[in-house]
């Protein structure tokens, strides 16, 4: 009985952290009424709103130790402020348009150029009364540290040169070592011993931890 009781309480909590999903989906109609309003293709709809499949993924496949990032995130797609144009994602609302990298594929920069080229069509044709001068992005894929251990034709460092980056300040609402952990190795807890080495980023990431070194979030600009 005992057994019982704990392995129901356990279903209620997934559950119970994948409320979000519920309320996700409950909203996909209302969301896809604010797109058509704004004259957004359904293509792109769907393909924005699709990010919900392929977080939950992650969540499976990081244990479930992502989904409170995850939960907020997921509100931004409902709120219709993120569109997936091409291989890159576009939040936008504040003074710049930002720019989110999706787990979608190679990053090449023909495929980066055409995203962009998109956005700067999309953006003033369905949303007019909104003004960008910018595309901006934070992340630790913009960490000149990266450049140590990439080659100059790879694609993470060929992205890398297209922005110009702000003076650095460590942010105070996110690490970035956890984040390299996240988006590298899809874990927040694995020894740095136990971690794959199969590619050149994650035998830099590995190798620079383990020197004691740490990671930076980088916020770059790029005009539109």
């Amino acid at each position: 009985m005992a057994a019982a009781r704990s392995g129901a309480a356990a279903r209620a909590g997934y559950a119970w952290r994948h409320l979000y999903v519920y309320a996700y989906l409950a909203l996909v109609d209302v969301v896809m009424g604010y797109h058509r309003d704004h004259g957004v293709a359904d293509a792109v709809s769907w393909a924005s709103l699709a990010d919900l499949g392929r977080n939950l993924a992650i969540d499976r496949r990081m244990h479930r130790e992502g989904w409170p990032v995850m939960q907020g995130w997921l509100t931004l797609h409902a709120r219709g402020a993120i569109y997936e144009l091409g291989r890159l994602q576009y939040h936008r609302g504040g003074t710049a348009i930002d720019l989110h990298i999706p787990e979608s594929g190679p990053m090449t920069p023909e495929a980066v150029t055409a995203s962009l080229d998109e956005a700067r069509a999309f953006f003033p044709r369905h949303f007019p009364d909104e003004r960008y001068a910018d595309f901006a992005c934070g992340s630790w894929l913009l960490d000149p540290q990266l450049r140590e251990y990439l080659p100059e034709d790879s694609n993470i460092v060929r992205f890398q040169q297209r922005f110009e980056l702000e003076p650095y300040e460590e942010p105070q609402w996110l690490d970035a070592d956890v984040e390299v952990m996240r988006f590298v190795f899809r874990t927040l807890t694995a020894p740095l011993d136990q971690l794959p080495r199969r590619t050149t980023l994650q035998r830099a990431i590995v190798d620079h931890l383990k020197a004691g070194r740490h990671w930076q979030i980088r916020r770059g600009h790029l005009p539109i």
